[in-house]
């Protein structure tokens, strides 16, 4: 398992900020964990 890190300067916006949501979201830690990332606070059972 990884850890997924992501690097931004300033605050994400537009597409890039609707995908980091994404990715957070439950859904999105699921595949996150699938795919060999560790999963954030317990998201992606």
């Amino acid at each position: 398992m990884f850890p997924l890190i992501w690097i931004a300067m300033g605050k994400p916006q537009g597409a890039v900020a609707r995908f980091i949501d994404f990715a957070l979201s439950p859904e999105g830690q699921k595949i996150v964990k699938e795919i060999g990332y560790v999963a954030l606070k317990g998201e992606g059972k």
